[in-house]
């Protein structure tokens, strides 16, 4: 009786051993593995890069024009060089958001905006929405804007606008893009009518 029980136990422990042994083992295991070769393809990554440099000496511009005690009939220039610093070329839009302020005073500010000396935009600062395209080849682009105060309405005295200047870039169909903006404040002064 005891010699069955002993067996039964080894038993019992051999089938117990070979489970773990089972369980971990590298030897059961069924994996399925497949492999495709393909041939003369090739991989590149690139970039979308716009960047608002300084037209002097291209460093980073964030502030654009900051004029104080503006008069009827004054005017400041500014100007910006949008560099493609990235691989892609690419169209960019420019546009205008006023950011705080005098509403009256930001409607009645005119902008005229020049590239290679010729006007491509010519109207009211919050009116502005300019369409254009940087190529691989171009790389950068030089844009003028001149901003003029036309009215000398008493009610513009010693008003502020605040703006921002957006340059954004995509690609369709693709998430390729890139915004870049400029501040701006002009703030009027006093006059005699």
């Amino acid at each position: 009786m005891i010699k069955r029980a002993t067996f039964g136990l080894f038993i019992k422990s051999a089938l117990f051993i070979l489970a773990v042994f089972a369980a971990y083992s590298q030897f059961t295991d069924a994996d399925l593995f497949d492999q495709e070769g393909v041939t003369q393809n090739s991989f590149a990554a690139t970039t979308l890069d716009l960047s608002t440099l300084d037209t002097a000496n291209e460093s980073v511009k964030t502030l654009f024009f900051s004029v104080t005690g503006m008069i009827p009939q004054g005017f400041q220039v500014e100007s910006v060089r949008l560099k493609n610093s990235g691989e892609l070329e690419f169209p960019y839009t420019v546009s205008v958001a006023q950011t705080g302020g005098s509403t009256p005073l930001c409607q009645t500010l005119d902008v005229v905006v020049l590239q290679e000396w010729t006007p491509i935009f010519s109207g009211k600062l919050l009116n502005l929405q300019l369409s254009q395209q940087l190529t691989k080849t171009e790389k950068w682009e030089d844009l003028v804007f001149v901003i003029k105060l036309p009215s000398s309405d008493a009610a513009l005295k010693n008003q502020t606008c605040s703006f921002n200047f957006t340059f954004s870039s995509s690609l369709p169909g693709n998430s390729f893009s890139d915004t870049e903006s400029l501040q701006n404040t002009i703030s009027t002064g006093t006059w005699v009518e």
